[in-house]
């Protein structure tokens, strides 16, 4: 090591317990997972010393723009600097969160089996309220809300979501889109890779670094996760995933925590700011707060409940199902708005289902049966073609229209009604 390598190492470990600089946010992401920031950026040390003697970026609408500044000059991933950041505020804020979980006192009748107390009385730990979804690993089958055939706008609350996972940055006009940058830049969530990910996998990470558990959950693979708490949340990957498979996962789980966590959040803290402390389990909420939150649609429950499958498989309630088709739309909207690809379409003369879904397979970078799921949605928004001669006389070639199947909608007869979905997404 040469003088000047030695003097900028010397210097960044006295920033190591100096808030403000990224050597601080290394030393804690080393404390807080158990790994190397080095191999988590794939750098030399003689990299990550110059890395560790750069201002932190700023937590605010500049952070995308500080972690690139940052990654540039250093020669690393700015998506990769801008994970181990996130993961750093993340776990902070979950530990913290955690740690300030109330003890009750369980009262005189319950028969749980904790120790009492000096005056007979039981403490009980809050429940905190975790929000944790998957994308499982069979293929998703979406409720699409779609408009009547010829019209393109989206539902308000899909552009709500799109614009929130964008913030104030253009979409890439680009594509295959990447995701992951804008995702840890634009929202407080934090991404992990795990091998062979399950629910069990999932549970097992909570333990081992002492944090809220998930409610019992039957195992099973799933391609991503999403745990969402006390305003931040971890999306989790299945690290052997091709990148198309982990382009939807990163969009599924971002929808999952705009969706079903980040605005309903927003909203109570827009209308009733004291049930913030409700919501990450601080307090019960008393009986008023029950009747006011009832009576004026104001989200307070606990949302594990996307996470559970029933035995065979299904989705256990129609509110998981409408999330989890939810979560699916944003993700294609996100990679593939539909506007996009009609007017590629369109310019293309595409007829087909297999020919849309192959454009949206080898443009716009989806998994071979998403494409194919989602050709079938869009193509039931596209105009009826003008019928000739031989169109009034029944009299046109089937190959040349859409796939009769489109009404079916994706993946073999997904339904469009509000009925209620049957397999998991």
């Amino acid at each position: 090591m040469s003088k000047t390598d030695a003097m900028l190492a010397r210097a960044a470990a006295r920033l190591r317990d100096l808030p403000g600089y990224v050597a601080y946010d290394l030393r804690r992401f080393g404390e807080l997972t158990g790994a190397d920031p080095a191999e988590q950026l794939r750098v030399s040390e003689a990299a990550l010393t110059r890395l560790a003697l750069c201002r932190t970026p700023r937590r605010d609408h500049h952070l995308a723009s500080d972690v690139q500044q940052i990654a540039d000059a250093c020669g690393i991933s700015a998506a990769a600097l801008a994970n181990v950041v996130r993961t750093v505020d993340v776990l902070t804020d979950w530990m913290g969160a955690a740690a300030s979980q109330p003890t009750h006192v369980r009262h005189h009748g319950d028969r749980s089996q904790h120790a009492p107390t000096a005056d007979g009385r039981e403490p009980i730990e809050a429940q905190p309220r975790l929000l944790a979804a998957a994308r499982d690993t069979g293929q998703e089958r979406t409720v699409a809300e779609l408009p009547p055939t010829g019209t393109t706008g989206l539902p308000r609350w899909l552009a709500r979501a799109v614009e929130t996972f964008w913030g104030e940055h253009a979409p890439p006009g680009e594509f295959p889109r990447d995701l992951e940058l804008p995702l840890l830049a634009g929202l407080p969530v934090a991404l992990v890779e795990l091998p062979g990910l399950t629910v069990g996998g999932l549970a097992g990470w909570l333990a081992e670094r002492h944090l809220p558990a998930l409610a019992p959950a039957a195992d099973r693979r799933l391609r991503a996760g999403l745990l969402a708490y006390a305003g931040v949340g971890v999306i989790f990957v299945d690290a052997s995933d091709t990148p198309a498979e982990r382009r939807v996962s990163l969009g599924h789980e971002g929808g999952h925590f705009i969706v079903d966590y980040l605005l309903p959040r927003h909203e109570v803290a827009r209308r009733r700011p004291e049930l913030l402390e409700v919501l990450d389990g601080l307090r019960e909420p008393t009986g008023d707060e029950r009747v006011d939150a009832a009576a004026f649609d104001v989200p307070i429950g606990v949302h594990t409940h996307l996470l559970e499958r029933t035995p065979d498989g299904r989705w256990r309630d129609l509110q998981t199902g409408h999330a989890e088709h939810h979560a699916e739309r944003v993700a294609l909207e996100l990679l593939a708005p539909q506007q996009i690809v009609l007017q590629r379409s369109q310019q293309a003369s595409l007829d087909s289902i297999e020919e849309l879904a192959a454009l949206l397979e080898a443009e716009f970078g989806l998994p071979p049966a998403t494409a194919t799921g989602y050709a079938r949605q869009l193509a039931r928004l596209r105009p009826p073609r003008p019928q000739g001669l031989l169109g009034l006389f029944d009299l046109r070639d089937p190959g040349a229209t859409a796939d009769p199947q489109a009404s079916e909608g994706p993946s073999q007869g997904a339904i469009d009604s509000e009925e209620g979905p049957e397999r998991p997404a």
